[in-house]
């Protein structure tokens, strides 16, 4: 998956859109890189649930906080 941190651009990549949070971020490209860094680690690292798992609760966590994901 490419990386790049520019005006958003790494949401643009991982999502398709930009978030206005990774947007802000991409200032400063090493907190950007971290929080990219972080989504892989959570999202396609080894771990006991399942990449739909994963989506589900973090479908519900985001919408329990009134959050686009």
């Amino acid at each position: 998956m490419p990386m790049t941190t520019q005006g958003g651009a790494t949401c643009a990549v991982l999502t398709g859109s930009s978030i206005p949070i990774l947007r802000v971020q991409s200032i400063n490209p090493p907190v950007s890189g971290g929080d990219v860094n972080l989504y892989r680690a959570v999202m396609f690292g080894p771990s006991p649930l399942t990449r739909r798992q994963r989506e589900m609760l973090a479908v519900v966590v985001a919408a329990a906080l009134d959050c686009h994901y």
